[in-house]
């Protein structure tokens, strides 16, 4: 008997202990609070949107010479963010061949027409037609690019009845596109 009394005290003992840590160690801890912060770059506009023309493979302007037809296609080579296209608008600026001698009128962009008007200047550009406003679609390889396509717009010499248009002869006649 005295050792079932024993073991019955050891027991208790025991659960005694146990019951004592569980009670401090449920005291244990430490009160806080806590805070933080985060941030992220919200990406800014970037030149994503590509603009080119078949212009090369046309005949060289010139007096008498019909106006021409060309396309212009607008890429988005972006790998990672989708462009909004609403409108492609164009200018012309023209490379004399040599220069106008003193006293001659030099060749200037208003010796063109472009879409049937005359622009010689970024200030007044035409509008080019035939483009689909809208999402162009981020690329993610090369062969993945989403373009646009406007068609119908053309190029032309304006021969003049009046001014002596010979400086235009043999001059690089550059049409300059601008996305938005």
């Amino acid at each position: 008997m005295k050792r079932l009394m024993n073991k019955k005290i050891v027991a208790i003992g025991v659960a005694a202990g146990l019951t004592l840590g569980m009670a401090g160690a449920a005291f244990a801890y430490f009160t806080s609070t806590g805070g933080g912060t985060g941030s992220v770059t919200t990406a800014g506009a970037s030149n994503t949107l590509v603009v080119t023309d078949n212009s090369a493979s046309l005949t060289a302007p010139g007096p008498g010479v019909a106006s021409q037809s060309f396309n212009v296609t607008v890429t988005n080579s972006s790998t990672t963010a989708t462009a909004h296209v609403s409108a492609v608008t164009a200018y012309l600026t023209v490379a004399p061949a040599g220069g106008a001698p003193a006293g001659d009128r030099p060749c200037v962009a208003s010796d063109y027409l472009l879409n049937g008007s005359s622009t010689d200047t970024a200030a007044a550009p035409v509008t080019i037609s035939g483009l689909t406003a809208g999402e162009l679609t981020a690329s993610p390889s090369a062969g993945d690019a989403t373009t646009t396509t406007g068609t119908g717009n053309t190029i032309q010499f304006k021969d003049s009845a009046t001014v002596d248009q010979s400086n235009c002869e043999g001059a690089v006649v550059t049409i300059n596109y601008v996305a938005s």
